[in-house]
């Protein structure tokens, strides 16, 4: 956009955007207003856009300009022109205030922008904004959303202020805070009976309250916290939402016991008497009032979770009682939510004081109390209230009795059940999985249960079914009952029911018979049969097999059967793959002698569908990839085969099964050479036999390595890699394959290097990032296994410029494996591995710093660009280990390429200043060998010089 354009061409644009019903022209529009935003333009044409009489869409527009240009580019502006764009910026704070709070919110957030980043020029901001506005009730408005979000921008990590600067300005903040308690009380005074101006006054003192400073040591003792407990008793629910936020604010401030050692004592007793309010809310069924005391009355209560909880004084029991009121009183399960955070909290307590016992049960301990008894002393205090909150909580996870099918996985019970179980998971030790089990198996006794309140009373079960002891009395009992429930029933009660048979197999892996494993699978595999639900079936069988793999053994027949069936029985293709990992897990704790034949029982069925697809010209994937499930999943410890005493002596029980399935593999890897998917599955199934058969594949090492070199040479699949890495794992270290391994990473090697190099390297890398990663996969067990193969061979130098350009490519898989081999790599020689001596590390040390001088600036600075815009925020902790690696290794070259890399294009052309510059690269020369500080500053500085189109990611126009 070279030429600045009008204020009508601005206008035509926004009523495009918003008012044309046409999809092509709104998005027109959005683009070229987006593009306006980030020119150097936007200055003048959205000002002019302010001073000008427009519709309301335009006033937005401008108002959102000034202040992401203020926020993101303010440091394009000469020094000069600061100033005015201050007084143009209150000129239209001054003439919109009476706008739409779209519009003065930009202005608002604008404004303090401007007067945190002229912290230098505008020493007395706070002064002056409340001299200059303060004068009507209109800017009066503006002035205390101003004021509001002014601490708050202090900690916006997009405005770039040095962590210096940020100290300085809460320094001054902090004292001129003293101008701010008392202007909030003249409001609250002057304007007592305007309810918008007072809800922003205590939404304003809110903000201040949480950032302290001096004014705050006298909200104690001022007027103002007796304002606050005014406006909450207020009949307007705006006023009350806004005194609540106030007294919250000022719960959170009493945590600050050093500054403030009274103020949680004058808060409780006055915020815990809101008890009635909050009774009277829901009675009411007033969920907006209601919410509101709910946040005060959480915040006080996570002030009140320390050790003194152990001891409940009359405060901490009204505490309770209210927590418990407001989750127990069928209010809405969201404002009951609210809550958990207590009661989190107060498990921790807890738990902390049943683990390690503190000093006042000391004087018990010594008196020969045991340690047993003090536990359950404390619990015991504690257990009627989480039992009426769980007993809350059973009425809230209810579904409604109209329910026609399974409750939706986006319904909003389905999120409030997954809150639940993760709440139950942390806090039930406190009443006990005996005690709950027992609690809702007699609420399910009870006459005239509906199916709802049955299943919302199974569904907690299944919360803490898993943890039942194996002397439970009540799990058999909850068995026996769940076996009369069928797939007749209603669909959401009998899922329940097959979720609740995975966690009770947990208890019933603790038994000494498997007659309760026995019911659970037959339950489940008559539920299979019916054919419904088949997801929470397979689930729970995956459970069953994992936890009860010796006394599945018995059902092994019917469990191969499946398999068989599998297709015929409709299940979908990945529960057949759970049903074969289970299988494979059964099968693998088998006794070594039925070993084999198990693993065949499984595998033939799959087989033969193999054989069958091929033969009728279908894709055989679905086939392989249930191959690969059966070979990852079969372990068999290598101390079991070497005890096994029957048949041939070390012969692995997989090897006749593997004898049997690698020629066909092999035949369909050659037959599908060109199909990258098959052959990725096909690899899959290889590299898995591999792994379990480890040391035993010795006979099958060359014909992979000769097929895998084969199929890679003409076809570059990229899983043909990490086979490769599966042989160099298990037979790097052998000197018998050290020849084979050498020739095979060669001839790995050339076509990758000729693909990448095919031209633009870096377009190569982001075209291809499936072969960095498994190459760099496979360099890496190279330098776990086998060193030399990379320290001794030109190879080594490919690999390292390898993995220096790939520090920038935007690919998760890809990054992480280029950042783990480099973060190796550089750091081998303080790797104290079983294939690095000690006697080595000098050799390992001069040859890394040869390489570092020949490409390390390469490497740094890649690193600084993918960490200052090149690559998202996400990937930053990869790119500072790897820099840190370079920092151990040499850091007088470390400092020199950083500081080269201060001339990267992201930060040349970033609005980092020369002063955060010369910070970022203080701290650099001051660092220690500590990883977190280095990180924390190599992240700050990323922070600065983020480029444009990272700020619209975060704030679109």
């Amino acid at each position: 956009m070279s030429e600045k354009p009008t204020v009508e061409q601005v206008c035509a644009a926004c009523t495009a955007l918003y008012h044309n019903p046409d999809a092509q022209s709104k998005n027109s529009a959005s683009k070229w207003l987006e593009e306006l935003q980030k020119t150097v333009l936007a200055w003048e044409v959205a000002d002019h856009c302010l001073h000008q009489k427009v519709p309301m869409e335009v006033l937005f527009f401008a108002s959102q300009t000034i202040r992401k240009k203020i926020q993101y580019s303010f440091h394009d502006l000469p020094p000069d022109a600061r100033l005015g764009l201050r007084e143009s910026l209150l000129s239209n704070v001054t003439n919109h205030a009476s706008s739409t709070p779209a519009v003065t919110t930009q202005l608002s957030v604008a404004v303090a922008d401007l007067a945190i980043q002229m912290m230098r020029e505008w020493s007395t901001s706070i002064q002056d904004l409340v001299t200059m506005l303060s004068a009507q009730p209109a800017t009066i408005s503006c002035l205390l959303d101003i004021l509001a979000v002014l601490p708050e921008e202090i900690d916006n990590e997009w405005l770039p202020l040095t962590m210096k600067e940020r100290g300085e300005l809460r320094y001054r903040f902090g004292f001129e805070s003293t101008i701010i308690y008392p202007f909030i009380g003249d409001c609250i005074t002057k304007y007592s009976s305007n309810v918008n101006l007072l809800s922003k006054a205590f939404k304003c003192l809110a903000s201040w309250l949480r950032f302290g400073g001096e004014g705050s040591l006298q909200f104690e003792q001022s007027p103002l916290l007796d304002a606050c407990f005014h406006a909450v008793q207020s009949e307007a629910n705006d006023l009350v939402s806004a005194g609540c936020k106030a007294l919250a604010a000022a719960c959170f401030l009493s945590g600050d016991r050093t500054h403030h050692p009274t103020l949680e004592t004058t808060l409780a007793p006055r915020i815990l008497d809101l008890r009635s309010f909050v009774e009277k809310a829901i009675a009411d069924e007033d969920a907006e009032r209601l919410e509101s005391l709910v946040q005060v009355l959480t915040q006080l209560a996570d002030t009140f979770c320390h050790a003194s909880m152990l001891q409940p004084g009359p405060q901490h029991v009204a505490m309770l009682h209210i927590m418990t009121i407001i989750t127990t009183q069928q209010v809405d399960a969201d404002i009951a939510t609210m809550t958990f955070n207590f009661w989190y909290n107060l498990s921790d307590v807890i738990y902390d004081a049943t683990t390690r016992l503190p000093l006042e049960f000391e004087p018990q301990l010594q008196a020969g109390v045991a340690k047993e008894l003090i536990e359950e002393q404390i619990k015991s205090g504690f257990r009627p209230y989480f039992g009426e909150l769980f007993k809350a909580l059973l009425q809230h996870v209810k579904c409604n009795e109209t329910l026609p099918g399974p409750l939706s996985v986006d319904s909003t019970n389905a999120d409030l059940r997954e809150r639940v179980t993760d709440l139950m998971a942390e806090t039930s030790f406190v009443v006990g999985t005996e005690g709950l089990l027992s609690l809702f198996w007699g609420e399910c006794q009870k006459p005239g249960a509906r199916w709802n309140d049955l299943e919302a009373n199974l569904f907690m079960m299944s919360t803490v079914a898993r943890n039942a002891r194996q002397d439970s009395e009540v799990a058999p009992h909850i068995l026996r009952a769940l076996t009369t429930i069928g797939p007749d029933h209603h669909d959401q009660l009998y899922i329940t029911v097959l979720d609740l048979y995975g966690r009770l197999a947990v208890w019933s892996s603790t038994l000494q018979d498997g007659e309760a494993a026995g019911i659970i699978w037959q339950q489940l595999v008559r539920a299979l049969s019916a054919r419904k639900h088949i997801r929470p079936v397979v689930r729970s069988l995956g459970v069953l097999c994992n936890n009860c793999r010796s006394k599945i053994a018995p059902f092994f027949d019917e469990l191969t059967s499946i398999v068989v069936h599998a297709d015929a029985l409709e299940i979908p293709k990945a529960d057949v793959i759970d049903i074969i990992k289970g299988g494979s897990r059964v099968a693998s704790h088998m006794p070594v002698d039925r070993i084999t034949a198990a693993v065949t029982a499984i595998s033939t069925p799959i087989l033969e569908k193999l054989t069958k697809d091929i033969n009728a010209g279908v894709s055989p994937v679905t086939a392989l990839d249930r191959l690969a499930s059966l070979f990852k999943n079969t372990n068999v410890p290598e101390a079991r085969v070497k005890e096994h005493a029957a048949g041939p002596a070390g012969v692995h029980p997989l090897w006749p099964v593997v004898q049997t399935v690698f020629p066909v593999l092999s035949a369909v890897l050659e037959r599908y050479a060109g199909n990258n998917v098959v052959i990725e599955e096909g690899n899959r199934c290889i590299k898995y036999i591999i792994r379990g058969l480890d040391t035993h594949a010795v006979p099958l090492a060359a014909p992979i390595m000769e097929q895998v070199t084969k199929l890679f040479a003409g076809h570059k699949h990229s899983s043909c890699l990490y086979v490769a890495q599966g042989l160099v794992k298990t037979f790097g270290d052998n000197p018998e394959f050290a020849d084979g391994m050498l020739l095979m990473f060669r001839t790995l090697s050339a076509p990758t290097f000729a693909t990448l190099t095919s031209g633009n390297l870096e377009e190569q890398l982001v075209q291809n990032p499936e072969i960095v990663d498994d190459y760099l996969r496979l360099a890496r067990s190279i330098l776990e296994k086998a060193p030399g193969m990379l320290l001794e061979t030109d190879l080594g130098v490919n690999a390292f410029q390898l993995g220096s350009a790939a520090m920038r490519l935007r690919h998760r898989d890809a990054h992480e494996t280029t950042s783990n081999f480099m973060r190796l790599y550089v750091g081998l020689w303080r790797t104290d591995g079983l294939h690095v001596s000690k006697e080595q590390v000098p050799a390992i040390k001069q040859y890394l710093l040869q390489l570092i001088d020949a490409y390390g600036e390469q490497l740094v600075g890649n690193i600084i660009g993918a960490a200052t815009g090149d690559l998202p925020t996400m990937y930053l902790a990869d790119l500072c280990d790897v820099l840190f690696e370079v920092h151990l290794l040499t850091p007088d070259r470390c400092y020199r390429f950083v500081e080269a890399a201060m001339g990267h294009r992201n930060i040349a052309e970033s609005r980092a200043t020369p002063e955060q510059k010369a910070e970022f690269l203080g701290a650099f020369s001051q660092v220690n060998d500590r990883l977190t500080s280095f990180s924390d500053n190599v992240k700050r500085f990323g922070r600065f010089v983020r480029n444009v189109h990272d700020e619209n990611e975060n704030d679109d126009a």
